[in-house]
């Protein structure tokens, strides 16, 4: 499965390359075409489980004292619940 989230760049960014970051475990790397995206490697997905019964997945930015390693030109915070 393959999940993808766009965001909006501020203007001074508007015309960078693309940039593809791969969260969890996976072979997908060598299918990424890396003249166009550059070097793409996975990343681990940090979770915290602040109550029994919850965990929650840090996609982006942080929460509980995890923080997601997904580089983005803005300040986010994206959490799978």
């Amino acid at each position: 499965e393959l999940f993808q989230i766009w965001l909006n760049l501020p203007s001074r960014e508007k015309m960078t390359r693309p940039r593809v970051q791969l969260l969890g475990p996976g072979e997908v790397e060598e299918n990424i075409n890396s003249e166009v995206f550059g070097d793409v490697s996975s990343l681990e997905i940090p979770t915290v489980k602040p109550s029994p019964g919850i965990t929650v997945k840090v996609i982006g930015g942080g929460y509980g004292g995890a923080t997601s390693k997904v580089q983005t030109a803005t300040d986010v915070s994206l959490l799978h619940v």
